[in-house]
């Protein structure tokens, strides 16, 4: 089926809509995706964006225990309409390069350190085993049966003063 836009920002928002769009730029069903704008363009074209979180994999043994964790990208989908309302292109773009670079360089730092547990396929330990091994982070499965990278503890100091 054809995907079509005549402009109406309410048909932008419709769930049966969204889910045709989900179809067009072929994504999975746990990609979170929100409408963003419609652009008017002079020439009589529509751009309509929307803000995806797209769960992405790290791969690579120099990411330690962490090697296959997804995290999470934020990227702009843009799909461009003719006057007549038919689709020119659709396109994803993820919004921050560098933000992705920056998140595999700290994991990797992690990793050399030796400061990941990898609980995907076990129970995660008690905190106390976890300070004792020097093990800050951890590697759990989440809701849809994913690796994520998450802190094992978090400390607290208050000042007593």
């Amino acid at each position: 089926m054809e995907l079509n836009f005549a402009g109406d920002e309410s048909v932008a928002r419709d769930a049966a809509f969204i889910a045709r769009i989900r179809a067009q730029l072929e994504l999975a069903a746990d990609v979170e995706l929100k409408f963003a704008a419609i652009n008017r363009e002079a020439d009589e074209t529509r751009a309509l964006l929307y803000d995806l979180i797209l769960p992405v994999v790290v791969h690579g043994s120099e990411f330690g225990a962490a090697d296959g964790v997804y995290v999470d990208e934020v990227a702009r989908a843009e799909l461009r309409f003719d006057a007549r309302g038919a689709l020119l292109q659709a396109a994803i773009q993820i919004q921050d390069e560098k933000h992705l670079h920056l998140v595999k360089d700290q994991i990797k730092k992690l990793a050399a350190q030796n400061a990941i547990y990898d609980a995907s396929a076990s129970a995660i330990p008690e905190s106390e085993a976890l300070v004792e091994m020097k093990k800050n982070w951890i590697v759990a499965l989440d809701a849809q049966n994913r690796k994520r990278l998450k802190r094992a503890f978090m400390t607290y100091h208050f000042d007593r003063g």
